[in-house]
């Protein structure tokens, strides 16, 4: 399976953007089991992290300091 992939994800799941965006966490998790069974990848080797800056710039801020600590592969 390998050393496995972490995915960091910073958007607005809450505050007035949400509609746009909230759902967007099931979607790529349900994304990525899709592709991950085409493509013969074991989906649990793949980490994502999806935190919430509720469309504020500060605390956009603060969650990319926060994930960028785990150097994820993809942000």
């Amino acid at each position: 399976s390998g050393p496995g992939i972490s995915i960091a994800v910073n958007l607005p799941l809450t505050g007035p953007v949400a509609a746009y965006s909230g759902q967007y966490p099931n979607g790529l998790r349900l994304g990525i089991e899709e592709w991950s069974k085409k493509l013969n990848i074991d989906a649990d080797s793949i980490k994502v992290d999806i935190q919430d800056n509720a469309g504020a710039a500060t605390n956009s801020v603060s969650v990319f300091q926060k994930q960028r600590l785990e150097n994820p592969n993809v942000y």
